[in-house]
């Protein structure tokens, strides 16, 4: 493909449009350099704002996630993994163990039954990007036909505002990456109520990092207001130009460790869970990120929480470090009268009161 028209793909993607799978793989395979544009899209929409989540597969491994300060879980639901009654997710939805916020991430056979189940209890349902079976040709209004999984299919009649998209990159990762794409592009193109509000993506050993980083650099271009979570043991550089959550893998590094991490390399650690339960989500999330909102509402809910959890479970050093970041970007803020709601709110955090959010 010509200069040209790689520069006008570069174009499209600065508007903050989502790219078509065609357009974002014929940026992966050209050699222009794209993580400066990744890195433009990432701040515009999520600041400098990291989401911390944590997966888990049973109740028990759930309440000690929250006992060590997590507030935004992953269930991993079907294949070997415990099944959890409706009462034991409500209860962790109503914040007994900690808990606000909980996505399910669907790891083996799973069926609508267990969708419909969900629905009213997660924020997010993560299914597989790739087929697991026979897919399915679903024909659009417009008499285009696009390919689902029979998973995706259920989850869009259900009607989840928000899915994600999971996927795990092998040696074949340029057609996994072709698959991804065309996912979120058809998903796109058969309703306009349900958007794929998070993409998860892991590698094998066999995927270079410098293939992973534009991997990431594509997927945050291609889908500009996607969360794009990756594991905590990926490089931070990732998170600079394209990553904005990370799951983290307690088996290497600890919560507080992480959190650190994530400070002294300049980020804003965040246990934000008010999407949500403020009706931000689907479309309408989508509309205030192209308005510029959601930038904002992440980056103040993250130093909320983030002073939650250091008031209550951070280290020494954790502790001042997160402090001094908190004082250094309040100082950021320009409007006076948001300033000092949250100076208020902060005062009230160390006063006892928690779960303040925007």
């Amino acid at each position: 493909m010509s200069i040209k028209n790689i520069n006008e793909i570069l174009a499209r993607a600065r508007t903050g449009d989502a790219l078509s799978a065609d357009d974002a793989l014929t940026l992966f395979e050209s050699d222009t350099l794209i993580d400066e544009i990744a890195e433009e899209l990432r701040s515009r929409y999520f600041s400098k704002v990291v989401t911390i989540t944590a997966p888990f597969d049973s109740v028990g491994a759930g309440e000690a996630l929250a006992g060590a300060g997590h507030r935004r879980l992953i269930c991993r639901v079907g294949g070997d993994c415990d099944e959890f009654s409706v009462e034991q997710m409500l209860a962790y939805r109503s914040g007994k163990c900690g808990i606000r916020r909980i996505d399910a991430c669907m790891v083996g056979q799973s069926s609508p039954a267990q969708f419909e189940n969900l629905r009213p209890l997660i924020s997010t349902l993560i299914l597989p990007a790739a087929n697991s079976g026979e897919p399915l040709d679903v024909e659009l209004e417009s008499g285009e036909s696009v390919e689902l999984t029979p998973e995706i299919f259920a989850a869009l009649n259900i009607g989840f505002a928000d899915i994600g998209l999971s996927a795990r990159f092998t040696v074949d990762y340029k057609n996994e990456l072709r698959v991804l794409l065309d996912r979120t592009e058809s998903i796109k193109k058969c309703t306009d109520e349900t958007i794929v509000r998070t993409i998860v993506v892991k590698r094998d050993e066999a995927v270079a990092d410098e293939i992973f980083l534009r991997i990431c650099a594509v997927l945050r271009i291609a889908c500009p207001q996607a969360g794009l979570m990756i594991s905590s043991n990926e490089p931070l550089n990732i998170f600079k130009t394209s990553a904005t959550s990370v799951q983290i893998d307690s088996t290497v590094m600890s919560l507080d460790m992480t959190v650190n991490q994530f400070l002294h390399a300049g980020f804003l650690p965040s246990f934000c869970s008010a999407c949500g339960r403020e009706g931000r989500v689907g479309c309408e999330y989508q509309k205030l990120c192209r308005e510029g909102h959601m930038n904002s509402l992440c980056f103040l809910n993250a130093l909320l929480s983030l002073k939650e959890y250091l008031s209550d479970f951070a280290s020494q050093d954790t502790r001042i470090i997160g402090t001094d970041t908190i004082l250094r970007e309040l100082y950021t803020i320009q409007n006076a009268e948001v300033r000092g709601l949250i100076v208020h709110a902060m005062k009230d955090i160390r006063s006892g009161k928690r779960d303040l959010h925007i």
